[in-house]
């Protein structure tokens, strides 16, 4: 059985609190990396889960993206519901490379650390030393 996973690259809204002066006011959007199973879409949005339990049709960490908000949507392959360790570095250095200088790293970068058992840059570190032409081990 293979699933798909997704990364989706969209802009969200962002507010400040307090009071700042006109010149001082920062006019860009915030610019979010969302990795999940697709669980459904339509013209207006798309339906993305961070998880999903192999035995039921139950899906956890749900986000529902206008499709208008998206900026980019890339395919990442996932086979018998192990995503090859391959599949987790090609993720990664997609985000190395459309990353902005000192952007924090995206939230799903974290539990894909932790299990693991790498700090954030060590598997930073992994996925740069790791070419496209790698042989992946799954995780």
């Amino acid at each position: 059985m293979s699933k798909q996973l997704q990364r989706i690259i969209w802009k969200d809204a962002r507010s400040e609190d307090g009071w700042t002066e006109r010149g001082d006011i920062d006019m860009h959007v915030a610019r979010i990396t969302t990795l999940g199973h697709v669980v459904d879409e339509d013209s207006d949005v798309v339906c993305i889960a961070s998880s999903q339990d192999a035995r039921t049709s139950q899906y956890s960490g749900i986000m529902v993206i206008p499709v208008s908000c998206i900026l980019s949507r890339k395919e990442i392959q996932v086979a018998d519901n192990v995503l090859p360790l391959e599949g987790v570095m090609q993720a990664v250095r997609i985000y190395l490379a459309e990353r902005k200088r000192d952007e924090e790293p995206p939230g799903w970068i974290y539990p894909i650390a932790e299990s693991l058992n790498l700090p954030i840059d060590g598997l930073i570190s992994m996925a740069r030393k790791q070419g496209p032409d790698s042989e992946g081990s799954r995780c």
